[in-house]
């Protein structure tokens, strides 16, 4: 079964009002470059793309247990 991840970010349109949205794996470094004009190469795994970062704001999520 995949890891699911909470986005509490209240910028986020993942979730819905007071709710954090729930994602599994997480948002590519082309994804992150698109979202905010990042250089691709400039992007660190883990930090700024990867598993557990959301994909719809970029911010890191919360493991759910």
């Amino acid at each position: 079964m995949p890891k699911t991840y909470l986005c509490t970010s209240a910028a986020c349109s993942l979730g819905t009002v007071k709710q954090p949205g729930r994602f599994s794996g997480g948002i590519s470094k082309e994804h992150v470059n698109i979202l905010t004009g990042q250089p691709v190469d400039s992007l660190e795994k883990g930090k700024d793309f990867g598993e557990g970062i959301c994909p719809n704001c970029g911010q890191s999520g919360k493991e759910e247990a």
